[in-house]
């Protein structure tokens, strides 16, 4: 069953949060009950998308500090809460990979239909591999024109290295000037004097 899925990308920039947040919104408009949880810890940025105060939030429920009912913050759409980042701990990654995070996160399944993660790029930190051994998936936001291929390569094999489930990805920006399949085929066809 998928109901903990980790957003995540290869570098910044991607457009990982906002997949993430129009994900949560499609889920609750399906009438489900979901938690988008911001475990970007360095460069949070869903309190902002939502108008919310970044603290308290997941930091804090990790440490113990509140709980669920506390800590989720409810939106103008009916059935999706937000879970801020909290406060900077000085150890993102430890905090994030410990035992705490786990059963926090065991509990927030049990508590929602779906809980939507969003995490720093793969290549910039630790974090989203780690979340993403907690996870029951991982989806990939690529934006095309954008992420070199080196990039999502070198990121996939870290998702494969920590035994991730990757569920799918997603292309952002697909009209950005990427060679097409047609583009391709009339280079080789169309041009080659047959």
């Amino acid at each position: 069953t998928l109901r903990t899925v980790v957003i995540t990308s290869a570098s910044p920039g991607e457009g990982k949060t906002t997949t993430a947040a129009n994900l949560a919104v499609s889920f609750a408009q399906q009438g489900m009950r979901v938690l988008l949880v911001d475990c970007d810890l360095r460069r949070a940025r869903l309190h902002k998308l939502f108008d919310l105060p970044r603290e308290p939030g997941l930091t804090e429920l990790i440490l113990g500090n509140g709980d669920v009912e506390q800590l989720s913050r409810t939106t103008d759409v009916t059935g999706l809460y937000v879970m801020p980042a909290g406060q900077l701990p000085p150890n993102p990654a430890e905090l994030l990979g410990s035992d705490a995070t786990r059963r926090v996160l065991a509990g927030l399944a049990e508590a929602y239909d779906m809980i939507i993660i969003d995490t720093p790029p793969l290549l910039a930190a630790s974090d989203a591999a780690i979340l993403a051994t907690i996870a029951d998936g991982v989806i990939v936001v690529l934006r095309a024109g954008a992420t070199e291929s080196a990039a999502a390569q070198q990121a996939m094999q870290q998702l494969n290295a920590v035994g991730a489930r990757i569920v799918g990805a997603v292309l952002n920006d697909p009209d950005a000037q990427v060679p097409r399949y047609g583009a391709y085929y009339r280079y080789d066809y169309a041009g080659s004097g047959r």
